[in-house]
């Protein structure tokens, strides 16, 4: 009997072994991002059409590759101080709150195809964008005064002096509300609230 259950602990053993052991491919390092991420998706056991790929995975050569990289800081200090209270002081109900949002992605035509305005709605941001879930319905923009969005991350590109212009304009013939905050201005999220809550009742 004993030898019974000896034999029966190494095989389970062994089944088990034999099922999470995977051969390490070759050119394979350990911790190598490329290794993680084909893992991962041998766990999930996903088709090839959803499989996770690695910048490694996807370029054919040296020659492929951009002179990008990840920036650091996807927000500066006064836009991720008011996104954080946004959200906060919308806690709790049915609204979401996404940040630099294009303004093509808002707004449509509403009379036949023009390339000029669909290109100067292309190349103008919204600090943030609040939409009523769950229809992701946009119901009130919010910019940051002071800060310009664009000049502090792309300091190679000079932010146009009709931005602002175009932005209220945008807002306006589409009668959806756009709410100005002094990005000097050190608001908290009870008094966002106050601010935000009036628009968002008449949405």
């Amino acid at each position: 009997m004993f030898v019974f259950f000896v034999l029966l602990a190494v095989t389970i053993t062994g089944w088990w072994l034999f099922k999470t052991w995977r051969t390490p491919p070759l050119g394979w390092m350990p911790g190598s991002q490329t290794d993680a991420v084909s893992h991962y998706d041998d766990e999930l056991d996903l088709p090839p059409q959803f499989r996770l790929q690695s910048g490694y995975d996807t370029l054919s050569s040296v020659q492929d590759a951009l002179t990008i990289q990840t920036r650091q800081h996807f927000f500066v200090t006064s836009e991720s101080n008011l996104y954080a209270e946004l959200v906060a002081s919308l806690a709790g109900r049915s609204y979401r709150v996404f940040p630099n949002v294009r303004l093509d992605y808002i707004f449509q035509l509403t009379s036949g195809p023009s390339p000029e305005t669909l290109s100067r709605l292309r190349g103008q941001v919204v600090g943030f964008l609040v939409v009523e879930t769950p229809e992701f319905r946009p119901v009130l923009g919010v910019s940051l005064r002071g800060s310009p969005y664009g000049a502090s991350q792309w300091p190679d590109v000079s932010a146009s002096p009709d931005d602002a212009e175009l932005l209220e304009l945008a807002f306006q013939s589409a009668r959806l509300p756009l709410l100005h905050i002094d990005a000097k201005r050190n608001i908290e999220a009870d008094e966002l609230q106050k601010l935000v809550m009036p628009y968002l009742m008449r949405a």
